[in-house]
């Protein structure tokens, strides 16, 4: 059984629009401040995958690296 969750948006100069009006590009970003061993994000990953989904996990050495970049 799938479910869906349906979500709007407006703003000044931008008309209404619902999410099942926008077409889905399959990524998925996680951003955690708690890190993940390497069997815990391969596993992340492949439920992702089988899922026909891109996902990216962004942790503090993500956070690092843009705070160092500015």
């Amino acid at each position: 059984m799938q479910t869906a969750i349906v979500t709007g948006q407006a703003q000044p100069g931008t008309p209404y629009s619902e999410s099942t009006e926008l077409n889905f590009s399959g990524r998925v970003f996680i951003y955690t401040t708690n890190p993940l061993n390497p069997v815990e994000m391969g596993d992340l990953v492949r439920w992702y995958q089988q899922s026909g989904l891109y996902l990216e996990i962004r942790g503090m050495d993500y956070l690092t690296f843009k705070r160092l970049a500015k």
